[in-house]
């Protein structure tokens, strides 16, 4: 059976690349993996308003929360093939996470979008997590814009 990773970020992008997913999946009987990555890189905030280690771990649990719900509700839309669906947070630097989960995992094929949530411009033909993605992945890739 062949195994399909989609990393998800909640981009337009990403969503296209799972509608992709879902139909290639559909045509090959494939297993799926929605793929999230927290970044834990936060806007500055002022010790003066509030403790940052206790804003930090708040707003991880709540990205966390956030994450594990999005991914859930993209699993859900796989219908009756739900159960082939495996959904996966990680935390870290999103383009090292995913290049680390394919050098751990057997992946045969990963759909991506083109850009992501952190592309400063949509002019960019490709967003920097696609692009060392494309450039250090050994399995095949479908970028979806």
């Amino acid at each position: 059976m062949i195994k399909i990773l989609i990393p998800m970020d909640t981009s337009e992008y990403a969503e296209r690349a799972l509608e992709k997913g879902k139909a290639i999946a559909d045509l090959l009987d494939s297993r799926i993996v929605l793929l999230n990555v927290i970044s834990h890189t936060f806007p500055f905030v002022s010790q003066d308003y509030v403790d940052y280690t206790q804003f930090d771990n708040t707003l991880v649990r709540k990205i966390r929360e956030n994450a594990e719900a999005y991914l859930e509700k993209q699993k859900e839309s796989f219908g009756e093939h739900a159960d082939k669906v495996e959904t996966i947070i990680l935390d870290g630097s999103p383009a090292d996470r995913i290049l680390e989960y394919l050098d751990a995992n057997e992946v045969d094929l990963i759909i991506m979008g083109s850009q992501g949530l952190g592309s400063r411009t949509k002019r960019l033909l490709m967003g920097s997590v696609t692009s060392k993605v494309l450039h250090y992945a050994k399995q095949p890739i479908l970028v979806i814009k």
